[in-house]
């Protein structure tokens, strides 16, 4: 005999749940490994959600009848249990992996801020402050991207409880008016959902991470469960149960397979949601239905128990795979799952099961010592993680952690400059370009130390007489900015360096590029006329900062590289598919991909006799081929970006140009 409808809903676990979350944490893990293999894998995301909001309204509605003191206590501490002991054990595991392995670099530029915020739930935020949207490239190699679907869920909590106890204070109805006209919940929802459509489109970074626009997909779990506490929506037959249960995993499979990044959540996340709400209906159905073995097989289960620590590991195993050996070959893949099963079922049976039985728990008197156990635990694992990222090269096993060599070291600007003495008194200079600007911090250092005022103007992926492609919108204020700085503080005499990325890169996160097929877009009547509207603008920089009376020095094209040092010189990074390239590269290539930039350059050179060129690729590449390294020591940080010893390779040859310059001596063409 079966139960009746309203005895279905008060149980309090149902088997069919686990085998959806098997499902949702297998997609997410498919599409992380190789995303083309589940396109629209990401949504297993989403179908966590409408998961969590149904069971977590499960949860709270045990606890009916209490204060609300003692019912929103008891729920946070329940899931302070639930989700932080084994998130804390994974976090402190992924920091130490990050200290050892993860070498400093604008593609880990974002890990700490990440991981600190992880610890407290604001992980997301912290992705949106550093903006790094889910589908950029960093996001792929930070050990915590996956963290902000979690921090959804703590915000959700934060209020949830509230709107939830309102609920059961109005006597728990589940008439129509009160789950839509007179219930929060649905208001929020609706708003939730407008606000998704409205910003996939005008902010996708912000749909993507944040509460907001992710409430409406939470929320359809918690509204489910409103339904179900009146008995309704819960099918009566077989059939009905199948065709639920059918249209729900047929609406998954499309998201599965079809969800666009570009469109989501909104409208690309309504059929994944709809589909789990419709299986979830399904699950809760007595009667038995030829799709039940899908979802109700020990093996589905079993890992629906284990989803939430497969989930917290995943990522960060797939990431330090990418750090160091990289994932191409199907052994590597094959390796990486291995452990990812191995944690989760480590963090299952050792973590998450014991503490969540544990007496102490279960009791009420024991809330209160878990909140405050929680939070300071809490608390400690976050400085712990500041500490070992401010110190990490004391733990780094990477030979990054000799910084000085590897890394362009800025000088402090809170330290007081030296006293402007002998050649360089009363005379500045200003370096204005993109992060190849940046990336010349020790050479600046080396300067002020020598008594000369630098003052550095850089923005990542803003480059200034950059001649390959006319400057974007984004860039517009770095340059006006820029400019307008350096006219009004700069005397007649001064001197500016112009420096950026001037010739296309050759390789790039996942290996190197094919040259060919570099020199081919250089060679399109697009790339021609980028090159030209880019050196009309160069030419109208150029001329107002000369009129001015400054000197201008233009760095000619740096050598670029077919992998980058940093990530290729470890015992375990060196066999990473990134560095197949290798640390060398012939001249003749270079001279090739260089040449339509010389060319602009001596056209910018006849325009404007004045403008002195400093050719810093001679320095830097004397032999053929040129290579990354010079007396073991690194020439470049990556790809392209100048080390620390780079730095101090070609401060010589700049400072006598500057020498030269300003003891009234001829510069010449070029500098060096």
């Amino acid at each position: 005999m079966h139960k009746p409808a309203t005895e279905q809903v008060a149980t309090h676990y149902i088997l069919g749940i686990d085998g959806l979350r098997a499902l949702a944490v297998l997609s997410v893990i498919a599409f992380h490994v190789h995303h083309l293999s589940i396109p629209g894998g990401f949504v297993g995301v989403d179908i966590f959600l409408v998961i969590s909001g149904y069971v977590v309204s499960a949860s709270l509605a045990r606890h009916f009848g209490e204060t609300l003191r003692n019912f929103t206590i008891g729920f946070y501490a329940r899931r302070i249990i639930r989700i932080y002991p084994a998130l804390l054990v994974c976090l402190s595991a992924s920091v130490l992996a990050k200290a050892l392995f993860i070498p400093p670099s604008w593609l880990s530029a974002t890990t700490q801020a990440t991981g600190v915020s992880a610890y407290f739930g604001l992980s997301n935020f912290a992705l949106i402050w550093t903006n790094d949207g889910y589908f950029s490239p960093r996001a792929e190699f930070n050990p915590f991207t996956h963290t902000w679907s979690l921090a959804v869920e703590e915000q959700f909590y934060l209020i949830f409880p509230f709107l939830f106890y309102f609920w059961q204070r109005r006597g728990r109805k589940s008439g129509l008016l009160d789950l839509t006209v007179r219930n929060p919940v649905a208001w929020l929802a609706l708003v939730s959902l407008g606000l998704a459509a409205v910003q996939t489109h005008h902010s996708p970074d912000q749909a993507y991470y944040l509460l907001p626009s992710r409430f409406w997909e939470l929320a359809a779990g918690a509204l489910l469960y409103q339904i179900h506490h009146g008995g309704r929506m819960i099918p009566r037959t077989a059939a009905a149960k199948s065709l639920a249960l059918g249209i729900g995993l047929g609406l998954i499979g499309w998201g599965l397979l079809a969800a666009r990044s570009s469109h989501f959540p909104f409208p690309d996340a309504l059929l994944p949601v709809s589909g789990m709400a419709l299986c979830i209906i399904g699950t809760r159905s007595p009667e038995r239905s030829a799709l039940d073995p899908l979802l109700e097989n020990g093996i589905a289960t079993y890992i629906g128990k284990l989803s939430y620590s497969l989930y917290l590991w995943h990522w960060p195993v797939l990431v330090l795979f990418r750090w160091t050996t990289g994932l191409e070959h199907w052994t590597l893949v094959a390796a990486a799952l291995a452990i990812i099963a191995l944690a989760g079922m480590a963090s299952h049976h050792l973590v998450e099961a014991p503490l969540r039985t544990h007496r102490l728990v279960r009791s009420g008197s024991g809330r209160k010592l878990v909140l405050a156990v929680g939070l300071t635990i809490t608390c400690l694992g976050a400085l712990g993680a500041a500490g070992m990222f401010r110190y990490q090269r004391h733990v780094s096993l990477s030979v990054t952690r000799e910084s000085a060599t590897w890394y362009p070291s800025a000088w402090s600007a809170t330290s007081q400059p030296p006293a402007q003495t002998g050649p360089f008194k009363d005379r500045k200079l200003f370096i204005f370009g993109d992060s190849h600007a940046g990336a010349h911090g020790t050479m600046i250092r080396l300067l002020r130390d020598d008594g000369l005022s630098v003052e550095l103007l850089s923005k990542g992926s803003c480059p200034v007489a950059g001649l390959i492609a006319p400057g974007t919108t984004a860039c517009q204020d770095h340059l006006k900015d820029g400019l307008q700085k350096i006219l009004e503080e700069g005397r007649k005499g001064d001197a500016v360096l112009l420096t950026s990325l001037r010739m296309p890169r050759l390789a790039e996160q996942t290996g190197p590029l094919d040259p060919n097929a570099v020199l081919a877009a250089q060679a399109s009547p697009r790339a021609i006329r980028d090159r030209a509207d880019a050196l009309r603008e160069a030419n109208a920089l150029v001329e107002r900062l000369t009129a001015k009376g400054l000197v201008v020095v233009v760095e000619t094209p740096k050598p670029v590289l077919l992998a980058p040092p940093f990530r290729c010189s470890d015992w375990f990074n060196r066999m990473n598919p990134v560095c197949r390239g290798g640390q060398s590269i012939e001249r003749a290539l270079l001279y090739r991909v260089r040449a339509p930039a010389l060319a602009s350059l001596a056209s910018l050179k006849a325009d404007n006799p004045a403008i002195i060129l400093w050719d810093s690729f001679s320095l830097l590449c004397p032999d053929d081929p040129c290579t990354a390294f010079r007396a073991g020591k690194p020439l470049f940080m990556d790809g392209d970006h100048l080390s620390g010893y780079g730095n101090e390779l070609l401060y010589p040859s700049f400072k006598a140009l500057l020498l030269r310059q300003w003891s009234g001596k001829p510069a010449g063409a070029k500098g060096g």
